[in-house]
């Protein structure tokens, strides 16, 4: 049997490489008739290795800031296209989420988004009162 020829190393580095390549714990703990907890074990020290957790919504809680600093970056970074792009992006997300703040959230919002889209084009923005499809306040 190959297996009795393989080291305890050489067995570890099997499991590795096929779990690297996406075979399932499960598969190779009942192909090598090994406990699947260990071959977990080693599935989650990959990830660790890999991508500093092995929890998916650690590591998706990762990308969502990850992604932030990169868009942050492209603002104020990029070329004036990349920037008008990811201000038209904001604007956009910025609407879906419009009404359900406060009118002083609102109120900081607008003043953010008119100060990005003068620092992006550098040329002043006219205010001017919101249009009939604006969700208005009196202050």
């Amino acid at each position: 049997m190959v297996m009795m020829d393989l080291t305890d190393d050489q067995l570890i580095d099997v499991i590795h490489r096929l779990l690297t390549n996406g075979v399932p714990p499960s598969a190779i703990a009942k192909s090598f008739d090994l406990d699947p907890t260990g071959i977990r074990d080693i599935q989650s020290h990959i990830r660790v290795t890999r991508y500093g957790t092995d929890e998916l919504t650690e590591a998706m809680n990762f990308l969502i800031w990850d992604a932030y600093d990169s868009a942050l970056t492209l603002m104020h970074e990029g070329t004036p296209a990349n920037k008008m792009r990811m201000v038209g992006l904001v604007l956009s997300r910025s609407i879906s989420i419009a009404g359900r703040q406060s009118p002083e959230s609102m109120d900081k919002m607008r003043d953010f988004l008119i100060q990005l889209a003068a620092d992006v084009g550098n040329t002043p923005v006219a205010v001017s009162e919101p249009g009939p499809f604006v969700v208005a306040h009196d202050n």
